[in-house]
């Protein structure tokens, strides 16, 4: 049995334990897996965002991009099996070997779904690596893809390079603030505002309640 750990283990050191990526590999083989919940809803949330994501899956964490969104976010390796077992059985396949587009269906999801998360099929990527899995989601927009390898070119080649990945510019720690030129109701408590703080992913504060949100959403 494999047990989750904690993120503070989990760095950059090549020599930490990279059960969890063998794990996910062989179950990409078609091995049989035994489905732990410990983060893995939530993690595969984040895999099937709505507008989609870049995961890049390596021995000691898992790193994930949201399409329109520059900053990288590290998540623990634990989750890795549990999310390639339900995104194979989203695209109806018992193996991938080789670098395969498909459609992930809501329908044939393993996993339990996660609460206030989206319910859409999507299209996925994956791409088995000897010391990386690499995963793109994107959602449907029109005519469906042949599940099959990802060509070279054409819609449905990969939408994004493959890690790494350059990190996003630095920017100043100091919190940046917006002045509206009409009142907006923040979606939590419903005050309005013209002034809010702005944060580094674009979210607004709200300085009633002070809860975060994204404008325009």
């Amino acid at each position: 049995m494999i047990y989750p750990r904690k993120m503070a283990e989990y760095d950059d050191d090549p020599q930490n334990d990279s059960r969890f990526l063998r794990l996910a590999q062989a179950i990409l083989r078609g091995e049989p897996y035994e489905e732990l919940e410990f983060g893995v809803s939530k993690m595969l949330n984040f895999v099937l965002a709505r507008d989609g994501s870049d995961t890049w899956i390596t021995p000691s964490i898992i790193r994930i991009r949201f399409v329109g969104r520059p900053t990288i976010h590290p998540y623990i390796v634990d989750a890795a099996p549990g999310v390639v077992w339900d995104l194979m059985g989203r695209m109806g396949l018992d193996r991938i070997v080789e670098p395969t587009v498909g459609v992930a269906r809501v329908a044939r999801g393993r996993l339990r779904h996660w609460p206030g998360s989206a319910r859409t099929d999507m299209i996925g990527w994956v791409i088995p690596e000897v010391d990386a899995i690499v995963i793109y989601t994107r959602p449907v927009t029109g005519e469906l893809c042949t599940t099959g390898p990802i060509p070279a070119e054409g819609p449905w080649m990969l939408p994004a390079p493959r890690p790494p990945w350059d990190p996003p510019p630095r920017k100043s720690s100091r919190p940046e603030h917006v002045a509206l030129p009409e009142p907006l109701a923040c979606p939590h408590c419903g005050a309005p505002s013209t002034t809010y703080r702005k944060l580094t992913d674009g979210f607004f504060v709200c300085p009633a309640c002070s809860r975060s949100f994204e404008p325009g959403r």
